[in-house]
């Protein structure tokens, strides 16, 4: 025999085995043996000469049977230890295994995932390819001089990026639109493709995107020139000329300037930077000091339940308010603390006919 097989057949007999067939083996031959003792020892006691020979007897036996009860108790105690450890051992080694797979099948999700996105990331670099080449090619058709045909093409192509899921380039987009727009107002061989940007512009806006192309559109000096109003710029001036409540409209809450310019039945809203103008015949809900620091010109304008935010009291009394503007007897104008319209604002008891004039309630075509 060799040294380790002496030293391991040394190790087993230093102590109990711990195979549960062993004890069951030597609970079950203990109980057999008991039950042999067990039978004799009641022959043994009961053939006795004398009642008092088998008490005696009987005393003699019943600590040897207990004894052999113990011992068959203990080895089957035992048998059942080893063999609920046997079972959860082996339950151990199942979980573990099943541990092992799982912790494989992570792997392989895991290296899936890192494949999935490195798909992603190749599908995006062709998507942001493809996407970049329809911009160059919208920004090519826009460069067209005189080919309306193909700067609606443009806009038609521009128009798809905006409306495209990711909006990569939607504010790119936005600053070539408003470039054309500004290029082409004056010009009436591109007036179709100038409408078409003017829409797309509206629709970038409406999806929350907006140029940083500050436009300026001059009036031209020899003729008479109705602005159409625009969105979509970072800003926007008109220059000369003249507006209608459709403009206002169609600015809805954004903020635009308007210097010397004529303006007939609008209802400003306090969004408007007014320099320099002459306005007739209109309503104001809202003024700011801003929106009226040089506002030239005011008319016949009605100023009912208009509010009058941040503006000095003195500045109000120097305001050129009083050629024919008005308020409403019981709707006077707001202010946080000057009360005196009388001074300034002329109070009638009903509106002037003008009040209905249908510019009031003339939409836009983009709102």
């Amino acid at each position: 025999m060799s040294k380790e097989a002496e030293v391991a057949a040394a190790k087993v007999s230093e102590g109990p085995s711990d195979d549960p067939r062993q004890w069951y083996n030597t609970a079950v031959g203990l109980a057999i043996f008991t039950g042999t003792v067990g039978f004799m020892a009641v022959l043994y006691v009961f053939w006795a000469d004398t009642p008092r020979q088998s008490v005696l007897r009987a005393q003699i036996v019943a600590p040897v049977g207990v004894a052999l009860f113990a011992l068959v108790t203990f080895c089957t105690v035992v048998w059942r230890g080893l063999l609920n450890t046997q079972q959860l051992e082996q339950q151990a080694k199942q979980l573990e295994h099943q541990a092992k797979q799982l912790e494989h099948q992570a792997r392989q999700l895991e290296y899936q995932a890192v494949q999935l996105q490195q798909q992603i990331r190749q599908n995006d670099a062709s998507d942001d390819a493809n996407l970049a080449k329809l911009l160059q090619e919208g920004a090519k058709l826009l460069g067209e001089k005189e080919k309306e045909a193909q700067i609606l093409g443009g806009i038609v192509t521009l128009e798809m990026l905006i409306d495209e899921p990711k909006r990569k380039f939607s504010l790119q987009v936005m600053d070539l639109l408003a470039d054309f727009y500004l290029r082409a107002y004056h010009n009436p061989n591109l007036n179709n493709a100038r409408l078409a940007a003017r829409r797309a512009l509206a629709h970038g806006h409406r999806l929350g995107f907006q140029s940083k192309v500050r436009g300026v559109l001059e009036a031209k000096p020899d003729g008479h020139t109705i602005w159409e109003g625009v969105r979509g710029f970072g800003s926007i001036k008109y220059v000369g000329g003249s507006i209608l409540n459709p403009l206002i409209r169609a600015h809805g809450d954004t903020y635009f300037w308007i210097q010397k310019v004529k303006a007939q039945h609008c209802e400003f809203n306090g969004r408007q930077f007014i320099d320099d103008c002459e306005i007739k015949e209109s309503k104001f809900r809202e003024v700011s000091f801003l929106s009226m620091i040089n506002p030239g010109a005011i008319i016949d304008c009605d100023f009912s339940n208009c509010k009058f935010g941040n503006i000095p009291e003195e500045y109000l009394l120097k305001m050129k308010l009083d050629a024919g503007n008005f308020y409403i007897t019981g709707s006077p104008p707001t202010h946080e603390k000057f009360k005196d319209w009388s001074r300034i604002l002329t109070e009638l008891p009903a509106e002037k006919k003008w009040a209905n004039h249908y510019d009031f309630n003339m939409p836009s075509d983009i709102e």
